[in-house]
């Protein structure tokens, strides 16, 4: 079978560990890249572009593993609606982003209104690594998938290690 074919199998894998059919992970892990996920159940997915010189630091302590549904179980189940609307308006400005190949937009844009707050308490030291990558010029930091790992993009390998080992410091 082909990567693609192997969605749907993954999938229910997810399904059977999580209790929730969803592509978003898994999608990334199978094929690597950029995807925006936009249907889970239609397994609609889309690769975007990744601009030429990027670096991605991840860092995943691991006596901290956070299962999925109980860090879903934190969010509030009602999002006001400017906030919804400002999340819509970032993910769009970081899929323009990516094409373009604008960091600065990249950095702008990417925000999270509406799951980092609920989840960054969750995750120790969540801010201090947030703020070590971003001083050591990455241009963006988060947490990655449901935590408790945390990423950081940089536009360059220098930049790259220097934001590591600024966040292995604190961990």
């Amino acid at each position: 079978l082909e990567k693609r074919d192997l969605v749907r199998f993954a999938a229910l894998g997810e399904q059977y560990a999580e209790n929730n059919f969803r592509i978003n992970s898994i999608v990334p892990a199978l094929i690597g890249g950029f995807i925006l996920t936009r249907n889970h159940e239609e397994l609609d997915y889309h690769r975007l572009p990744l601009p030429k010189g990027l670096h991605v630091v991840v860092i995943y302590p691991k006596r901290n593993a956070l299962i999925s549904r109980n860090v879903r179980n934190n969010i509030a189940n009602k999002i006001p609606l400017n906030q919804a609307i400002n999340q819509a308006a970032n993910i769009g400005a970081l899929v323009q982003a990516l094409y373009l190949s604008d960091f600065e937009l990249m950095a702008r844009a990417f925000q999270n209104n509406l799951i980092e707050e609920h989840w960054a308490l969750l995750i120790p030291f969540f801010k201090e690594l947030k703020q070590a990558a971003l001083s050591n010029n990455a241009l963006v930091c988060g947490i990655a998938g449901t935590g408790s790992g945390v990423f950081a993009i940089c536009k360059s390998s220098i930049e790259a290690e220097k934001s590591a080992n600024a966040m292995q410091a604190i961990l």
